[in-house]
Formats: structure tokens, C-alpha cells, sequence
């Protein structure tokens, strides 16, 4: 009778050894080849609104970029739409990507005869592709225009600015 046990569990450890063995080859498996970075624009621009400075002693207006909100200080929102810049990237999962910039930029108004300085902000970077594609990855870019007292009213744009793609 003991024999009989001792045969059985024999067998119940060689069955397990079995299932360690073929759970421990699927992690060996070869990787999926590389799917390249893709970045797909969904709002270009980064857009602060129609603001007024009520005493022309300048002030500031942010757009968070994780949340698109706008505040401002020391100046009026008076209409206007504001927006973050949206952008969709895809590719391999486990991929760092780091995001380079300049963070500061000048805005010169249309026609001539000013400046308004932002300072740009990205959201996330770094970060890592979670999913392969079709998911999509967002970044979101945001940031902050600083009135110097007496800036003249208009329009104030900037060329584009070069956002550098990283893979450490």
C-alpha cells in the first residue's frame, strides 16, 4: 500500500515539472518586431484666447496642458476660444520616449511693434508607449504668456517651434 502512494506521488511531481518547463518557454518567445513611432497632429495650435489688460501693467495666462484649463492673472479673458495643442503617438509598448524642446519662445505681433514671451510645456514626456497600435498615446502641449506692462494690442504669433522625438 505504501508503495502504491509512494508511485503516485512520483507521477503528481513529474506532471508539475512538466507544467514549470512549458510555462517557462512561452516567456523565452521571440519578441514582436519593432512597430515604428508614428505622430499624428489633432490640434496644432496652442490658442490663449482674446485677453485684456485692464490697468496696461501686463500680466499672465496659462493653459495646463494635462488639463487644458486657462488662468490668468492680472488680466481679462474677454472671449476667444483657447485650446491646448493635442498630438496622437503610436508605437512598440515599453518604448521611452522623451520629448526636447525650446521652452521658451517669442510671439511677435502682426504688423510689427511688439513681443509677448511663452513658456512652452509639454505633457506627458517622458513616458512609455503602453499599447501597441491602434492605441494611441496623447501629448498635450500647453504653456504660459507673460504681458510686460505697455504691450500693444493685436494679434501675436510665432513661427513653429521643433519638438525632438527621443528613444533613449
Amino acid at each position: 500500500m505504501k508503495s502504491g502512494s509512494y508511485i503516485l506521488s512520483i507521477r503528481i511531481i513529474a506532471l508539475a515539472g512538466i507544467l514549470i518547463i512549458s510555462s517557462l518557454a512561452k516567456l523565452m518567445a521571440q519578441e514582436d518586431p519593432p512597430v515604428p513611432i508614428t505622430i499624428t497632429p489633432v490640434v496644432t495650435s496652442v490658442a490663449f484666447g482674446t485677453l485684456y489688460d485692464p490697468g496696461n501693467d501686463g500680466g499672465s495666462v496659462t493653459i495646463n496642458p494635462q488639463t487644458g484649463i486657462r488662468t490668468q492673472s492680472g488680466l481679462i479673458a474677454i472671449g476667444g476660444s483657447f485650446t491646448r495643442g493635442e498630438y496622437e503617438i503610436s508605437g512598440t509598448p515599453g518604448t521611452l520616449i522623451v520629448l526636447s524642446y525650446t521652452a521658451d519662445i517669442v510671439l511677435n505681433r502682426s504688423g510689427g511693434g511688439g513681443t509677448i514671451d511663452m513658456h512652452i510645456e509639454i505633457y506627458p514626456s517622458p513616458f512609455f508607449v503602453v499599447e501597441a497600435p491602434p492605441v494611441v498615446n496623447k501629448i498635450y502641449i500647453g504653456g504660459t504668456l507673460t504681458l510686460n506692462a505697455g504691450v500693444s494690442a493685436g494679434t501675436y504669433s510665432s513661427e513653429d517651434f521643433t519638438v525632438t522625438l527621443n528613444q533613449p
